[in-house]
């Protein structure tokens, strides 16, 4: 039995409503071409709804077009999320754009350290970087101890650094005796020492400098040494003599001094006397008046011991002062000492 048009098989079926004008064979039912939206042998089967236009290959059925937003053979993938207008190649899925902020086939996110988050959408390199950062994508962070957080965007080397520490990239601490803790970027060097401390590094104490401080260089006291002290660097002690030590210092120098001259004096007059006893004889006046000077000058020097015991220990300037007169009078007494010889000149005559 022959069916009409429209229809197909031993019951006469319809034709799918896919089939173009709803003509099919009259046998099989199979239909071509299939109307939009529809695929299959019979053109009874819907296109997946994220074909572009609802098109769809007939026989298996896969989109020829994406709706924006999705990509694979039915459509049925989401594009991703950065894909500039969610438009992606409908195969691979990668992007044919990014939006600002992305980069790359996928779209990945410009570094945090890309100023306002822009970077180039297909390497992903951006400049400037954002302080803190540095490198060709700024996705690096300076070392910790830049100051201002600021580093070189290549190298990543600091241009300066926190107080407290110098180097390339600032991990080195400076001396601690620096003022305010800094020093030389480069060579770690203190640019001014903390009170008390001198030298390149000022690592060397001062000596004990009035106010403390001393020259930077070299340690010298420039306001002078405390009490005490002496020496360009304030390093040498001065000793002090309390006045006792002084009294009794003085006494045995002052005995010291008058007793050479004693010997002196002696030594003279008896080589003066041996010569005029070549001359002349012996003379018994000379040994008695040359004994008489020794012992008035041996009489004096302990009057001098004496006198000094006496003295206030407080008045060390006065008894430097009558040690003086002592050696006056002890001079008054080598110039008398000529009458010794006319005595003996009398005596002769005598």
């Amino acid at each position: 039995m022959d069916c009409e048009d429209r229809f197909f098989g031993s019951s006469c079926d319809d034709c799918s409503a896919g089939c173009t004008n709803r003509v099919c064979d009259k046998i099989s039912g199979y239909c071509s071409p299939c109307f939009n939206g529809f695929y299959g042998v019979k053109c009874d089967r819907l296109c997946f709804s994220n074909c572009e236009n609802n098109t769809c290959t007939q026989n298996e059925g896969k989109c020829t077009a994406c709706k924006p937003g999705y990509f694979g053979d039915i459509c049925n993938t989401s594009c991703p999320s950065n894909c500039k207008g969610d438009i992606c190649h409908q195969t691979s899925g990668l992007c044919t754009d990014c939006k600002d902020g992305f980069f790359g086939k996928f779209c990945d996110v410009c570094s945090v350290g890309c100023t306002n988050h822009v970077c180039d959408k297909v390497s992903g390199y951006c400049s400037p970087c954002r302080l803190g950062y540095f490198g060709g994508t700024c996705n690096t962070s300076c070392p910790s101890n830049c100051k201002g957080d600021t580093c070189n965007q290549t190298s990543g080397l600091c241009t300066a650094c926190k107080p407290r520490y110098y180097g390339d990239t600032c991990t080195i601490s400076c001396p601690s005796n620096c003022k305010g803790n800094t020093c030389n970027q480069t060579s770690g060097l203190c640019t001014v020492c903390v009170a008390g401390f001198y030298g390149s590094k000022c690592l060397k104490s001062c000596g004990n400098c009035q106010g403390v401080s001393c020259d930077k260089g070299y340690g010298d006291c420039t306001t002078g040494c405390t009490d005490g002290w002496t020496g360009n660097k304030c390093d040498n002690k001065v000793v002090i003599i309390t006045n006792g030590d002084s009294a009794v210092g003085i006494g045995i120098g002052s005995g010291v001094v008058i007793l050479a001259l004693v010997i002196v004096i002696i030594v003279l007059v008896r080589r003066l006397t041996m010569k005029r006893s070549d001359i002349t004889g012996p003379s018994h006046m000379t040994d008695i008046s040359l004994s008489k000077t020794a012992k008035e000058l041996k009489k004096q020097q302990d009057n001098t011991y004496d006198e000094i015991a006496t003295y206030n220990k407080e008045q060390t300037i006065a008894q430097i002062s009558h040690n003086e007169a002592t050696y006056e009078q002890l001079g008054r007494r080598e110039v008398e000492i000529p009458h010794i010889y006319e005595t003996t000149d009398v005596d002769k005559k005598t």
